[in-house]
């Protein structure tokens, strides 16, 4: 096992991105004990198990399995996925500069936008929550990963890795039981990655990643903008007609159309991801 201690940069509260993860926790693929989580890998054709346990002031790092080679590659997606490097001054500066949303941001300052270890998940787990609840997505990624991962030895509770693409681009996926345009978008998805025509990871192009997604049957364009915010880390995404963006908005007073609330979160960039965490939490 290598253990290495990741610093963050954000001095506020890091326990709600572990709540965020346990909410969606994929039985078999992934654990969240208080502030410490645990998941299997896959980089390559390497499988291995990564662990981050957090207190307030730094996360400590811990991969098992995995080559030597690997282990700045992990380290650098587990600091994306807690958003660990986020500025909260700048963030604040910007936020704060309509009342409305000043109070919330406030009240509850450095909130995060939890990130994702991979990209071609991320489209996968969006794709199979789009219409349901989080426990309904929970429970059909359930099955995917359980029917399609490879078998891991993680250790309690750890048992299977995400799927690959080239073996979803191959399968009817009617174990999934979801609608058959959302199966076809996961085939298809599948089947861009495995040829290497969509590239997912943070550097790659975040417009040409959106246009080449909601090209796709199945995949709009508010699929295309989580994606981008949550596995390409893009701190300027905003989803206006987003109903949860949009009620949070009317509880704070501020616009619930689409058009206004969209003027109005001008002011907020290039950090209205952040905002759109806010408004999402107002609403809830």
């Amino acid at each position: 096992m290598t253990q290495i201690e990741l610093p963050y940069r954000n001095p506020y509260p890091i326990a709600p991105v572990f709540s965020f993860l346990a909410a969606r926790a994929v039985d078999g693929l992934e654990r969240v004990e208080a502030t410490t989580y645990r998941r299997t890998v896959r980089i390559g054709s390497e499988h291995g198990v990564v662990e981050i346990a957090a207190d307030e002031q730094r996360a400590v790092f811990s991969v098992t399995t995995l080559g030597r080679k690997t282990h700045s590659h992990v380290v650098e997606r587990c600091r994306a996925m807690f958003d660990l490097d986020a500025d909260p001054v700048a963030i604040s500066d910007a936020l704060t500069t309509t009342p409305e949303l000043a109070a919330v941001v406030r009240a509850v300052p450095g909130r995060r936008v939890v990130g994702s270890l991979d990209g071609f998940e991320m489209v996968i787990r969006a794709l199979l929550g789009q219409q349901v609840s989080v426990a309904g997505a929970r429970t059909v990624l359930g099955r995917l990963v359980a029917r399609f991962g490879d078998p891991v030895r993680g250790g309690p509770g750890l048992t299977r890795a995400f799927p690959e693409p080239a073996r979803l681009a191959e399968e009817s996926l009617e174990e999934v039981r979801v609608p058959g345009i959302r199966r076809q978008a996961i085939r298809a998805v599948s089947r861009a990655v495995a040829d290497g025509s969509l590239d997912l990871s943070p550097t790659s192009d975040r417009n040409e990643v959106r246009e080449r997604l909601t090209s796709i049957p199945g995949i709009g364009p508010w699929t295309a903008a989580y994606v981008s915010m949550r596995a390409l880390r893009d701190p300027d995404v905003f989803m206006a007609t987003d109903l949860g963006v949009r009620k949070g908005a009317e509880r704070l007073g501020l616009p619930a159309s689409a058009r206004d609330l969209s003027r109005v979160a001008e002011s907020w960039r290039p950090w209205r991801s952040y905002a759109t965490q806010y408004l999402w939490a107002a609403a809830a």
